[in-house]
């Protein structure tokens, strides 16, 4: 017999923003290394005229680009629940296996298995129909059937389930990276931690939303423009990237919250960024990636609280 358990979601509203997908060349005379050697002098000498600098302080932050379901609000994502427990369980036994970059129409609606682990004891499901489109996220743990209001990306992107103790509490949780908004300079990978809730039966959801990502990204990650026009970003105190900008006008903001991608190892999760610049207030932006942009972070989990190292 199939048993229910249906969660509950809070949502908060937030702006619509992007930047291009676009990517600046360093000058091949200039690496990396000679320009995080330049910006260590100039560090020294710029303590003498501190007034020519650039400060965090004359910049915005690009809020992150948000899913229907992360902007709806709780009666919305409450019918969405509700529709979805009373599915037949003979729906889920011929469910459809996703594949990326279907293109065919919604039909009525249907259940698409997206992702399942290797013992076939996590089985997570995916909800579409006409009226709702991709929404709706069903998972099977041990027989016991979970219900949450995520949308999800039905044409493209990963769908991965990790299930592991990362955090040495004795218990496993189920951590499902898949695929959030995409678009112009915008690719989000979304994180949801499932956990047995210990008040009822089945599973409880924590997601890794924009908003906490903002907030501990701020904790570590430090922006100046130097005199010569460089956006330096100082990790923990130590500089980590310095990126030139002299091809380019003034920044009106940074974006690090629309380019988001997580890997999984046996010992950690990493969560890495693309660091983005925009113009204007109405862009065109850019993204710099790999050695140009790209920071990493340690992600740590823990009774539905997210940490960054």
């Amino acid at each position: 017999m199939k048993k229910k358990f249906i969660g509950i979601l809070l949502f908060t509203g937030m702006i619509l923003s992007a930047c291009s997908n676009k990517e600046m060349s360093f000058d091949k005379e200039r690496t990396q290394e000679e320009l995080t050697s330049q910006y260590k002098t100039e560090k020294i000498e710029e303590k003498e005229n501190e007034t020519e600098k650039l400060s965090s302080e004359d910049f915005i932050v690009i809020e992150q680009i948000k899913s229907m379901d992360q902007v709806d609000n709780e009666e919305e994502s409450q019918k969405i629940i509700n529709l979805i427990s009373k599915l037949p369980e003979q729906d889920y036994t011929s469910a459809i296996k996703y594949e990326e970059n279907t293109q065919e129409p919604f039909t009525d609606e249907n259940i698409v298995l997206l992702a399942q682990d290797k013992t076939e004891k996590v089985n997570i499901y995916g909800y579409e129909s006409s009226k709702y489109g991709a929404r709706g996220i069903i998972v099977n743990y041990d027989d016991i059937y979970s219900y949450f209001d995520y949308s999800w990306n039905r044409t493209q992107g990963r769908r991965d389930i990790f299930v592991k103790d990362y955090n040495q509490d004795g218990m496993n949780e189920i951590y499902f990276c898949f695929q959030g908004p995409v678009g112009t300079g915008v690719s989000i990978e979304r994180l949801l931690v499932f956990e047995t809730d210990s008040q009822n039966e089945g599973l409880k959801a924590f997601e890794f939303t924009g908003q906490m990502q903002d907030e501990k990204i701020k904790d570590i990650l430090k922006f100046d423009i130097n005199t010569d026009n460089h956006l330096v970003i100082d990790k923990n105190g130590k500089t980590e990237k310095i990126i030139d900008l002299n091809e380019y006008s003034d920044i009106y903001g940074i974006d690090y919250l629309n380019q988001i991608k997580y890997s999984f190892s046996d010992e950690k999760v990493m969560m890495c960024i693309d660091i983005g610049v925009w113009f204007s207030k109405s862009g065109p932006g850019i993204c710099f990636s790999e050695d140009k942009g790209k920071i990493c972070f340690e992600l740590a989990y823990s009774n539905g609280q997210f940490e960054l190292k």
